[in-house]
């Protein structure tokens, strides 16, 4: 496994980096972040999914896109 890179403080989307979970990484050695996302709230994202801005959000977005088709 390479070494990790610290990506605390950096923002995707509507996340951005507070710190890395200790001890927590995905099968293949992604690790996991804790985020703050711009509606206040936190979650732990894997910093893959991050990086490719697969998860862009709390989930918050995922909600706002739903009210807007309605």
């Amino acid at each position: 496994m390479g070494e990790i890179i610290n990506i605390v403080g950096e923002t995707f989307s509507q996340l951005t980096v507070v710190s890395r979970v200790v001890g927590r990484s995905d099968g293949y050695g992604h690790p996991y972040w804790n985020c703050r996302c711009t509606c206040g709230r936190e979650t732990e994202v894997n910093g893959h999914d991050l990086k490719r801005f697969k998860t862009q959000s709390c989930g918050c977005l995922r909600g706002q896109r739903r009210r807007r088709k309605a």
